[in-house]
């Protein structure tokens, strides 16, 4: 995979194509990585739903909640593997 052009390329275009010059890794590896940034992103969203869902500090107790907001959909098993969560 072309880290560069974010793609997948074959090694002829490595050796001889447009990403001669282009730093290149493992299709396996590539995913690891996003899957992992993805865990780690996806963590930071949720934990600032939560925050966001916390009492208003006006003092009415009231939660400051969007229209749109709801229980998470999605978590995290004990691997770090993404999934959705029971309705």
């Amino acid at each position: 995979m072309c880290l560069r052009d974010e793609e997948p390329m074959c090694g002829r275009c490595k050796l001889l194509g447009d990403h001669q010059s282009h730093q290149v890794v493992k299709i396996s590896a590539a995913c690891a990585e996003r899957r992992g940034s993805f865990a780690e992103e996806t963590q930071l969203v949720l934990q600032r739903s939560e925050r966001s869902a916390q009492p208003c500090r006006c003092g009415s107790g009231a939660p400051v909640l969007s229209p749109r907001q709801q229980q998470p959909v999605f978590g995290f098993s004990s691997n770090g593997i993404l999934f959705r969560a029971p309705d």
